[in-house]
């Protein structure tokens, strides 16, 4: 319920990078958890249980909405097979020139 409720907000009002930092972990570390990257997809949060953008950082709401949407699709890669990260995570707080 609470991922239908951020999502709403993000498509109206902008994603707030704050909801961002704990949607990313919770699914980062499920994918991450799943494909046994971590032991567990707890032990894989508490990893980043410290992770923050540095202060400054610019910020992509759209990215971030992208990033998040992108992660709750991606598949385990076959063994020995390169990760297909998404693009827009890349994106999240790189800044434009």
């Amino acid at each position: 319920m609470r991922r239908v409720v951020v999502l709403l907000f993000a498509a109206g009002c902008g994603y707030p990078a704050e909801d961002f930092r704990d949607d990313y972990v919770a699914s980062y570390c499920a994918w991450a958890g799943d494909c046994h990257w971590y032991e567990s997809a707890a032990v894989c949060a508490d990893a980043y249980a410290e992770w923050a953008p540095a202060e400054g950082d610019c910020y992509d709401p759209k990215a971030a909405k992208d990033c998040i949407d992108a992660l709750e699709l991606l598949q385990c890669p076959d063994a020995e097979a390169a990760v297909d990260f998404p693009d827009a995570c890349n994106a999240v707080y790189l800044c434009a020139e």
